[in-house]
């Protein structure tokens, strides 16, 4: 607990006469009656009244580092390795503060809430945990789990002779309660390192007296644990796996959300002692989060069936454990966490206001469910509220998937081909599922966009497209439209509107690509002319340029980059070829949802609104002007992906740029370092979306920017590159410009054939092979780092040769260039902090200066002065 003079005081866990019981300031045991079966709640005192509880969905908390003096890297390591221990021991955190006024709440509550998110970022086999706020002498319990923050409204007053009995009943039920029903995972459990040995691993519950802390790992990420997957939702049949190591823990401490832990594992035989051997070179991967659970939203492996599709994730099971957090409304009988408890929404500024002054001697009277006090305001957790509106909180359910799949990041490739390949693979990928599966993946980023080592040989690698907690399903299909007009009546009609249209081949193919819409057909053909210089007016052509009129409607109409002879006529003759149809399937659901990686995300879903277009009535993905997510989307969130590692990157196996080293302390758009640091801001890293959203939007009003402005601030090692940054980039805009249902099925075809022609151009050229010494040393190091970095999961349990750990590349640098950077100070270079303890990703990250052109109010007025951005 923390005392008024700050000064922090942990317990150790100790032996005690249970079992299961962890001493310290606070311990829980068993106070729930056998009764409750249904919520591990109820039975808690002032916990089972619904009106006795504020629910809160907490924001992504921030903790603000104090004023000191700036410590070395060592030393920070040192104290996070031993604060980490110490977290490891902790049941319920404990915040005290003297005196009980409005303040004191705010801060106390902000504090606590820091020491239950270290909690769940420490103790991985945690699905909750709860909390008291001492102020003065009045006390209140906190609980956090997946779907928020719950406290009592109440107070208990230990003044107060009747509260004293609720007081006693709170820390007896803290002294007593069974782990389990403390928030600890009965699916998990420790590898007792310090005792296993190679032929015989050991495990016991992280809650065992006889554990120790050489038992767990040098750091969070080298620790492991023992992890059970059912065979199927409420089995007690399934299997157990081992974990390797960590791949991602960044979002342990999450408290409202998806809270994703990945590992490396391998599953373990029936003796518990030894893992199963797979000689296919299979590297089997579990991913562990907090997935909503609610029928709406399938698992990975319901959305990918059972057949495996090219470059995706090779799912094998996907199964949700134990109970769900909240009840739904689909399903009030199954038991959750929370029972049937409901309560009322609180607002989070920084800490929890103390709602009312407390009468002296008096509890404040309970909150009904239409009385507004302070800053609760009524909701139903389940239902709806009064108003209408849906409740923020969502009911989540702890779901395991285990794959069979395994890669690295696309920023580590390894030359130019590997990352064009990668890039053209994950489209494929992108195009298997839309059509094979009804699915848009809506979420690609660096992270999920990996190379993958083809029956793990690092020398041959693919492109995989993994992460579908966000994609969306449907089974409609668009189709052809039942009303097309005839096409002799087309063409007599076209034929009276235009004189000078006389290629009938042209015609025809207006005809199809239209649908016999005459509408669209107009829209078209004024599209060419405003092109052209030839549109006088919204309806008059300047017939004197009607032969290039019929130039540019070729143009738009040729379905380039695809080969001139494609039968689009044959082609959507098969019903299979046809895309799946959102504007069918709910399209009030899907249409302004922003789901993805913002800074990789288009402009339309960030705003949304559809990019500046002459006719948009020719597209048909529009309601109310609101693009719904869908194929082109995801397309160009990998385009961004790639211009982002254009821009960042220096070389193979993910080289930073050294530019963003060094500090531009002049607003000088001349300056090579400045120019960098304002670009990339302004593409990705500005925490305001709404700003990437528009430099995104002038990108495409202006496309000579990105020739003109963004390619000279990339790297020489990318030149062979720019033509098809330009290229790409060039198709999105016109694909947008007429995209309905014909051109929604053909653009993971065109990408494609245009990223094809652009490896072979790279392989004819042989840029890779013409590198120098050192960019040939920086492919050739990342190679032995996947190497090694298989062989060490190959070799598991046993031990390996330390210098055969994968070493990622550790450089200095500036969070300008990550895509998830947030505001705040940035210091000199020499002066870093290490992002976790035991991450194994780098780890050198100075923190951010106020960047160049990126505050307040004078932003939006220097957006279009950088280069039409």
């Amino acid at each position: 607990m923390r005392t008024s003079r700050g000064r922090l005081r942990t317990t150790q866990r100790r032996n005690c006469k249970h079992a299961h019981v962890m001493p310290y300031a606070i311990c829980i045991s068993r106070c729930l009656s056998s009764s409750t079966t249904g919520c591990l709640l109820e039975g808690f005192g002032p916990l089972e009244s619904a009106r006795g509880l504020i629910a809160y969905v907490p924001p992504k908390a921030r903790v603000a580092s104090p004023r000191r003096k700036m410590l070395t890297h060592s030393q920070i390591k040192d104290l996070e390795r031993i604060a980490t221990l110490w977290w490891l021991r902790i049941v319920v955190p404990v915040e005290m503060k003297p005196t009980f006024n409005p303040k004191s709440v705010q801060v106390g509550s902000a504090q606590l809430l820091r020491y239950m998110r270290l909690v769940l970022r420490n103790q991985l086999d945690r699905r909750f945990v709860f909390g008291i706020l001492i102020c003065g002498h009045f006390m209140r319990v906190f609980f956090c789990d997946r779907s928020g923050l719950l406290t009592t409204t109440e107070w208990i007053d230990l003044h107060n002779s009747n509260d004293t009995k609720t007081f006693v009943h709170v820390t007896l039920a803290f002294s007593s309660l069974d782990v389990f029903k403390l928030g600890w995972d009965e699916t998990m459990k420790l590898r007792l390192q310090s005792v296993s040995s190679p032929s015989t691993l050991d495990f016991k519950y992280s809650t065992d007296p006889s554990v120790r802390l050489e038992n767990y790992g040098s750091s969070s990420y080298e620790t492991q644990w023992a992890i059970f997957v059912p065979d199927a939702k409420g089995s007690k049949t399934g299997k157990w796996y081992v974990t390797v190591r960590a791949l991602s823990l960044s979002e342990a401490e999450v408290m409202a959300g998806r809270a994703t832990l990945v590992w490396m594992v391998k599953e373990l035989n029936e003796d518990w002692h030894t893992v199963k051997e797979d000689g296919s070179g299979v590297v089997m991967v579990l991913k562990s989060a907090w997935n909503r659970a609610d029928a709406l939203f399938p698992t990975e492996k319901e959305l990918l069936g059972e057949a495996p599709l090219k470059h995706v994730v090779d799912v094998q099971c996907s199964v949700p454990v134990g109970m769900k957090t909240l009840q739904t409304s689909d399903d009030q009988q199954s038991p959750a966490i929370r029972g049937t408890i409901l309560g009322n929404e609180g607002m989070w500024e920084k800490g929890l206001w103390l709602e009312t002054a407390r009468q002296k001697g008096k509890r404040k009277a309970s909150i009904g469910d239409s009385e507004e006090v302070g800053d609760v305001s009524s909701h139903r957790t389940l239902a709806q509220r009064r108003d209408g509106t849906q409740s923020t909180l969502i009911s989540r359910v702890l779901t395991r998937t285990v794959m069979r799949t395994y890669g690295w990041p696309i920023k580590y490739f390894k030359d130019r081909v590997e990352l064009v390949t990668t890039l053209r693979d994950n489209v494929i990928g992108l195009q298997s599922l839309y059509y094979q599966r009804g699915v848009a993946h809506r979420d690609a980023s660096t992270g999920n966009v990996i190379i993958s080592a083809v029956d793990g040989e690092v020398a041959n690698t693919q492109g995989v497209l993994i992460d579908l907690d966000h994609a969306k399903v449907t089974t409609a299909r668009c189709r052809r439209e039942d009303d097309m007009s005839d096409w002799e009546d087309f063409q007599k009609w076209l034929k009276a509107k235009y004189k000078l249209l006389e290629d009938v081949d042209l015609v025809r193919r207006l005809w199809r690509r239209c649908q016999g819409d005459e509408a669209r057909a107009l829209s078209l053909i004024r599209m060419s002319a405003a092109h052209v210089g030839a549109l006088l007016s919204a309806t008059q052509i300047n017939r004197s340029k009607w032969d290039d009129i019929q130039k540019e409607l070729r143009s738009i109409l040729s379905l380039f980059p695809l080969d001139p002879d494609f039968d689009i006529e044959s082609h959507f003759s098969e019903g299979m070829n046809w895309p799946p149809s959102w504007m069918s399937s709910e399209p009030r659901r899907n249409t302004g949802v922003k789901t993805g990686t913002p800074p990789f995300m288009s402009y339309e879903v960030l705003v949304p609104h559809h990019y500046p277009l002459s006719y948009p009535n020719l597209r048909t993905d529009l309601v109310d002007s609101r693009p719904v997510h869908g194929a082109i989307h995801d397309i160009e969130s990998l385009y961004w992906i790639f211009l982002y590692i254009c821009l960042t990157r220096a070389g193979p196996g993910g080289k930073r740029r050294v530019e963003f080293d060094e500090d531009p302390t002049v607003f000088d758009m001349d300056d090579p370092v400045t120019k960098l640091h304002t670009i990339v801001w302004r593409l990705f890293d500005n925490p305001k979306h709404e700003h990437i959203a528009m430099n995104k939007r002038n990108l495409f009003v202006d496309p000579a920017s990105l020739e003109n402005f963004l390619i000279p601030a990339m790297h020489p090692y990318f030149g062979p590159l720019h033509r098809l940054l330009i290229d790409w980039w060039s198709l999105l805009r016109s694909s947008y410009e007429v995209y309905d249902d014909i051109e929604q099925g053909l653009i993971h075809m065109k990408v494609i054939k245009l990223l094809d022609n652009a490896i072979e151009d790279l392989k004819k050229r042989q840029v890779d092979e013409l590198d120098g010494d050192e960019v040939k040393l920086l492919t050739k190091a990342e190679s032995e780092r996947r190497q090694a970095d298989l062989e060490r999961y190959r070799r598991f349990p046993y031990s390996y040769d330390p210098s055969l750990a994968p070493q990622t590349i550790v450089e200095v640098l500036s969070l300008a260039a990550s895509p998830k950077a947030a505001p705040g100070v940035r210091v000199p270079a020499s002066k870093v902090i290490p992002s976790s303890p035991g991450s194994p990703t780098p780890s050198g990250r100075p923190v951010k200066r106020r960047h160049l052109g990126s505050g307040g109010e004078s932003e939006s007025s220097q957006l279009d002065g950088l280069g039409g951005m």
